[in-house]
């Protein structure tokens, strides 16, 4: 009950917790060595932070694919989502880079930049004018995957890993297509079939 009184079980706080989780499960989808393997991503690149920092901000986007199709409390989550993730990179820029704190401000606006560029440019791939997404179209898949190519640096503009890439987010997005609010509280949003070894890409 007093939990209760001071807003803890408030829409507002499980939402706060639902990005909460709904980041900390991106993290550790998209730093996984099975995962990075089917990308192709070689392990010398594995602990670079622009590395890192890539692969992240690919999952953090389709997040927001489906954030933005869950109504009001959807955007609730994306903000919060956008605050934990820049007050994070920030912080393993000093704990983990050794980024002074005053260089950290401009690395991190940089960071900000890099990721909602990318974010804008996949957002023109897929979404229609009715507010509608088609990530599965050949015409758009085509064009996620030159995008995917030019933002992604650890691609190295390799087509196989574009493609590779490409197939792992179109099953990402169709699992997350039932993703509510309870489902990110609960953890459950990233489902952990996306990183099975040997997961074959789907019919496009």
């Amino acid at each position: 009950p007093l939990l209760k009184m001071v807003g803890y079980y408030s829409q507002e706080s499980r939402c706060i917790e639902a990005a909460r989780a709904v980041y900390e499960g991106a993290i550790i989808v998209s730093e996984d060595d099975k995962f990075l393997d089917r990308i192709g991503i070689r392990s010398e690149q594995r602990d670079v932070f622009g590395v890192r920092l890539e692969m992240l901000s690919v999952h953090i986007w389709m997040a927001y694919v489906r954030l933005r199709q869950t109504g009001d409390y959807g955007n609730i989550v994306m903000q919060a989502v956008s605050d934990r993730m820049f007050a994070d990179l920030q912080n393993r820029m000093i704990l983990e880079e050794g980024v002074g704190a005053f260089a950290s401000y401009k690395l991190i606006k940089e960071c900000e930049h890099k990721f909602f560029a990318l974010c804008m440019s996949l957002d023109a791939d897929v979404y229609l004018g009715n507010h509608g997404v088609d990530f599965l179209s050949a015409k758009n898949a085509g064009r996620l995957k030159e995008d995917l190519k030019k933002y992604i640096e650890c691609l190295e503009g390799d087509d196989a890993k574009a493609a590779s890439l490409l197939a792992y987010m179109q099953r990402a997005l169709l699992t997350l297509e039932g993703a509510d609010l309870q489902t990110m509280y609960d953890g459950r949003f990233w489902d952990p079939s996306l990183i099975a070894e040997g997961l074959p890409p789907i019919e496009s």
